[in-house]
């Protein structure tokens, strides 16, 4: 099984990029050894394996840089694994939320790849895991799936970001993976002021990892406009449709706004600033964060129930991401369809609600 979403292998940056003193993740080396993270691979870890490893070092700098981009979504954390395999080394990464949620801004680095994109993981995993709050745990799990067809495949180090005082990578060293350590949120080595890295020819906009296909439509230039418009649309009303479904059953309250905004957008009417600014505070307080599984379940459950709640919200958060994506005088296209995605995710994981 290959840790694959799309874009080139996932083998790491050598050559060129090491003789220039750069990351495989474009943080300077000198700036992780500052932090006496490069050299030791220990520093500001809770829980680390305190032993000196290249592809560790790299881990925990990527790690650091996803948590930088995200910096404006607090509770998003992620998790970068290094895997040996046959032809060499693949990287593969995962947040906690959803089935890997990237929030927007967030470009992947073509050297990794998303756990969740991998087209031979099987449904009743990304079921069991969708959410998971600990994603190191994700990433364990995913390496014993991948172990079960190619023995040869091993997880060879991980590095996972966390809040002050908790930790990840508990299941790392519970598994023997040789390689592991924490990378405490408050210790990054990324200065807040840093700039988060572009959408380049060395990265993926969260759209072309999960669908390169309706990523390529929605942004050719040869595709007229209206179309590209309409396909937008059509995704964001059934996600609303489905997110708002799947509330009332559960007795959810919903804001007006965002029945207010969906009428609007389909008749094409005026919306006031107030109304914008009235579902940018729905979006801010988001709920699904709080309600992930793992927070109190020491394993994930294969009964949808424990996870339904969570799920919901999910869904209503996804749905009014993409409603306020929206108000922008040149919508992006790819990022309302990337939101409205993973509301499609849940949806064909759990077809029969219960």
């Amino acid at each position: 099984m290959s840790a694959s979403g799309s874009g080139a292998g996932a083998s790491l940056p050598t050559g060129a990029a090491a003789s220039a003193g750069i990351s495989s993740t474009g943080v300077p080396p000198g700036v992780l050894a500052s932090s006496g993270l490069a050299a030791t691979g220990t520093g500001a870890a809770i829980v680390s394996s305190e032993t000196k490893d290249q592809h560790l070092d790299d881990a925990i700098a990527l790690a650091y840089e996803l948590l930088h981009a995200s910096r404006m979504y607090p509770g998003v954390h992620w998790c970068v694994g290094v895997f040996k395999v046959a032809t060499g080394v693949e990287t593969a990464i995962v947040s906690n939320d959803g089935a890997g949620y990237i929030p927007p801004g967030v470009y992947v680095p073509r050297s990794a790849r998303v756990l969740f994109a991998d087209p031979e993981l099987s449904p009743g995993f990304q079921a069991k895991y969708f959410g998971w709050v600990n994603p190191t745990a994700t990433m364990v799990a995913y390496a014993a799936e991948r172990a079960v067809l190619d023995p040869n495949v091993e997880l060879y180090a991980v590095a996972a970001t966390t809040d002050p005082g908790g930790s990840s990578v508990l299941p790392a060293r519970r598994a023997g993976v040789p390689h592991y350590q924490d990378c405490d949120s408050t210790r990054s080595p990324v200065d807040p002021h840093t700039p988060a890295p572009e959408l380049d020819e060395s990265r993926l906009h969260r759209l072309a990892v999960v669908s390169p296909q309706a990523y390529e439509q929605l942004t050719d230039a040869t595709v007229p406009p209206t179309e590209r418009q309409s396909s937008a649309w059509e995704a964001t009303a059934g996600a609303v449709a489905t997110a708002l479904a799947g509330a009332e059953p559960l007795h959810i309250e919903v804001a007006p706004v965002i029945r207010e905004i969906l009428g609007a957008l389909a008749a094409g009417t005026p919306i006031s600033d107030d109304q914008w600014a009235a579902l940018a505070e729905v979006r801010l307080y988001g709920k699904s964060l709080f309600m992930r599984p793992g927070f109190i379940e020491v394993e994930p459950s294969a009964d949808p129930n424990t996870t339904l709640l969570y799920r919901a919200h999910h869904n209503l958060d996804r749905a009014v991401e993409a409603l306020s994506l929206w108000r922008a005088d040149n919508p992006d296209y790819a990022d309302i369809v990337y939101a409205t995605a993973q509301v499609t995710k849940e949806e064909q994981l759990w077809p029969v609600r219960t």
